[in-house]
C-alpha cells in the first residue's frame, strides 16, 4: 500500500494519469481540482488530497480544504477535512487511520472538522488530537414536502423507494400547494431594496469589513468569486460515466449561488447574502446583516423559496435562525438541528463565530 499526495501545482498528473479513466474509484472530480487550483487561501507547497493506492487501483482518499484561520487578527494556515473514503474492500486494513496521520502530519495537526457523520466522531475522538466536538444550533424549515430527498441518506432501504417517495410526494404536495394559496407573499417594507449582484462591489467588502471582525474565517470578495465561479457540484439530470465512480456528490439537478444586497430608504446597505441551492434545498452560507433587519431578510427567503418552488432551507447563523424559528411563516414544520465541530488541541477556538458556508459546506 503506498499513499500519494498531491498539490495544487502537483494534482494535475493525477487527472493525466492513464488510470484515471478505468480506476474503480477516482480521487476527485476535474471540476473539484479545477476549484482547489484556483483556491486563493493556499500556496503551491500544501497537500491537498492524499490517496491510497493498492499497485494500480484506489484503495481511499482524504481531501483537505486550505483556509486561513484568524487569530487576533493574525492569519494561520488550517485545513478543512472533507471528502474521506475508503473502499470496501479495504477496509480493516486500517488504511483510514494511515491517510488521517499523513494529513495531521502535512498540516502540522491544524485540521479542523464540521459536517461530519456522527458516526465518524468517534473515530476522529480515539486519535486524541482534538478538543471534545462542539455543536452549532440551527433550524431547518419545510415548505413542501420533499421525502425523495431527504429520506434516502438516512437508510439504505430508502434508496431503493426513491420512485416511490417521489410519488407519495407529488401527491402530498398537491394538497400542499393549496394550503400555499391561502399565504400571500411576504410584503418587503417600503423602505427596502432588493438587488441581485453581478459582481463584489467596494462598497460590499467594506460593509462586510464592519461585520465580520470577530469571524474566525473571514472570507471576501476573493473567496466568494472563487466559490461561485469553481462550484464543486454541476447542474446535470444524470450523473456522468465521470461522477459514478466518485463516491462524494459532485452534479445536482439543479445547483446555483446568488450574491444579493438589501438596502434602505437611503441606498445604505444593510445587509449582504450569498445563497445556495442544490435541487429543493436552499442554504444561507454567507449572511452579514445590520440589526433590526433580520425579519426583512427572512421574509425574503421564504418569498425565495415560493418563486423557485424549494421544499427547504437550512440556518446555523444565531441571529436569522431565530427570526425564522418565531416569526409566523407558511412552513409545514420548523426543527432545530445541530452542526458539529472538531478543533485540534493546539488552537484554542473559545466560541463557534463560524459563517455557515466555512469549511467545504458552502461548495456542498
Amino acid at each position: 500500500m503506498e499513499i500519494r499526495s498531491y498539490t495544487k501545482d502537483t494534482i494535475g498528473e493525477l487527472l493525466l494519469s492513464p488510470g484515471f479513466t478505468w480506476w474503480k474509484n477516482i480521487p476527485i472530480t476535474k471540476h473539484r481540482a479545477l476549484s482547489q487550483i484556483h483556491n486563493p487561501r493556499i500556496s503551491s507547497t500544501d497537500k491537498i488530497l492524499f490517496v491510497a493506492f493498492d499497485g494500480d487501483e484506489v484503495a481511499g482518499y482524504l481531501g483537505v480544504l486550505g483556509d486561513l484561520i484568524f487569530m487576533d487578527d493574525m492569519p494561520l494556515r488550517v485545513g478543512w477535512l472533507s471528502c474521506f473514503y475508503v473502499d470496501p474492500v479495504y477496509r480493516g486494513k486500517h488504511i483510514a487511520m494511515e491517510l488521517f496521520s499523513q494529513v495531521m502530519e502535512a498540516w502540522d495537526n491544524t485540521i479542523f472538522i464540521t459536517n461530519m457523520a456522527p458516526e465518524t466522531i468517534g473515530f476522529y475522538n480515539k486519535t486524541g488530537l482534538f478538543h471534545e466536538p462542539v455543536f452549532k444550533q440551527g433550524i431547518r424549515g419545510f415548505l413542501r414536502f420533499n421525502l425523495a430527498e431527504i429520506l434516502p441518506p438516512k437508510r439504505n432501504i430508502f434508496k431503493r423507494c426513491i420512485p416511490l417517495l417521489k410519488v407519495i410526494d407529488a401527491v402530498l404536495n398537491i394538497g400542499n400547494s393549496l394550503r400555499l394559496l391561502f399565504y400571500t407573499r411576504y410584503t418587503q417594507s417600503e423602505n427596502v431594496r432588493i438587488e441581485y449582484l453581478r459582481e463584489i462591489t467596494p462598497e460590499t467588502e467594506k460593509f462586510v469589513l464592519r461585520m465580520n471582525k470577530n469571524e474566525w474565517i473571514k472570507r471576501g470578495k476573493a473567496e466568494w468569486e472563487w466559490i461561485v465561479s469553481y462550484p464543486w457540484l454541476l447542474q446535470a439530470q444524470e450523473k456522468d460515466p465521470e461522477s459514478k465512480r466518485y463516491f462524494f456528490s459532485s452534479v445536482a439537478r439543479r445547483f446555483f449561488y446568488r450574491c444579493v444586497q438589501l438596502y434602505d430608504g437611503k441606498n445604505n446597505i444593510i445587509a449582504f447574502i450569498l445563497l445556495s441551492v442544490r435541487n429543493e434545498h436552499l442554504t444561507v452560507p454567507y449572511y452579514y446583516c445590520d440589526r433590526g433587519y433580520h425579519p426583512e431578510v427572512a421574509k425574503f427567503l421564504i418569498n425565495t423559496m415560493r418563486d423557485e418552488n424549494i421544499s427547504m432551507i437550512t440556518v446555523f447563523h444565531t441571529d436569522l435562525s431565530e427570526t425564522l424559528r418565531t416569526m409566523n411563516t407558511p412552513f409545514i414544520v420548523k426543527r432545530s438541528i445541530q452542526r458539529p465541530y472538531l478543533f485540534p488541541k493546539g488552537i484554542d477556538i473559545s466560541d463557534l463565530n463560524f459563517q455557515d458556508g466555512d469549511g467545504d459546506s458552502v461548495f456542498t
